[in-house]
């Protein structure tokens, strides 16, 4: 999956950018596409798991979800109930 990931033109700067664990400016990146404006704007949901990117955040029944994130289509891969 990351190398998929890495062949995608937008998905690749967001590598760099979670592999950094630095999140650029808006002036760095606002002259690029609408696709690396989208990853980056969710930079913060964004993680690595396994060298792939993953997108997560928590359903309203409580469960925390995960999805790869891959030239804009979302496929969830992993949900887990809520530890509380």
């Amino acid at each position: 999956m990351s190398e998929m990931q890495s062949d995608d033109s937008a998905l690749k700067h967001l590598m760099t950018w979670k592999f950094s664990g630095v999140k650029p400016e808006w002036e760095g990146i606002s002259s690029e596409s609408v696709e690396v404006k989208h990853h980056w704007a969710r930079f913060d949901a964004i993680e690595l798991k396994d060298n792939a990117l993953c997108r997560n955040w928590e359903s309203e029944c409580g469960k925390k979800c995960y999805v790869v994130d891959y030239s804009g289509l979302e496929v969830t891969t992993t949900s887990v109930d809520r530890v509380t």
